[in-house]
């Protein structure tokens, strides 16, 4: 029995330490690991409330965006009738700047045709003395005294 007991003393002495040591590292690396999985539980939920907030921000982020696009369209629509209507006055400028020269135009044709009468009727009224009347002064003279019953303007902008 030495033998025996020579082994069992070998292992009491040697052997159960270490197991003992090795168990109480054991322990604390399950405790370790324990706090270890609890923080990552902890980290999974945080992200997992983070995930929620993300897709709640993004949701209004959405609401917002279609709501300045719809502002966008609408101030869009609005800058184009601006600019229909700033055309259309110009536009209107520009009739208004023909007008006044076709008028200006009008006029002096009128004074030319006057003094063209003037000059057809004292050559009548002295005798037929100096030149002869054009051709056409009989027509001249019916043109003013005509008034016009047309608007003869035509604008092309």
């Amino acid at each position: 029995m030495d033998i025996k007991e020579a082994v069992g003393t070998v292992m009491r002495e040697y052997l159960i330490p270490e197991l003992e040591a090795i168990k109480a590292g054991q322990l604390r690396a399950d405790v370790e690991f324990s706090a270890i999985n609890k923080r990552l539980d902890d980290v999974n939920q945080h992200l997992v409330d983070q995930s929620r907030r993300i897709d709640k921000t993004n949701e209004r982020m959405d609401a917002m965006s279609s709501n300045f696009n719809r502002r966008i369209d609408a101030t869009d629509a609005s800058l184009g009738r601006l600019y229909e209507v700033i055309v259309r006055r110009e536009e209107h400028s520009a009739v208004v700047i023909k007008l006044n020269e076709l008028e200006q135009d009008v006029r002096e044709l009128k004074q030319r045709l006057a003094a063209q009468h003037r000059a057809v009727r004292r050559m009548q009224c002295s005798g037929g003395q100096g030149l002869p009347p054009p051709k056409h002064a009989h027509a001249l003279i019916g043109v003013v005294q005509k008034p016009l019953t047309k608007n003869p303007l035509t604008v092309n902008i």
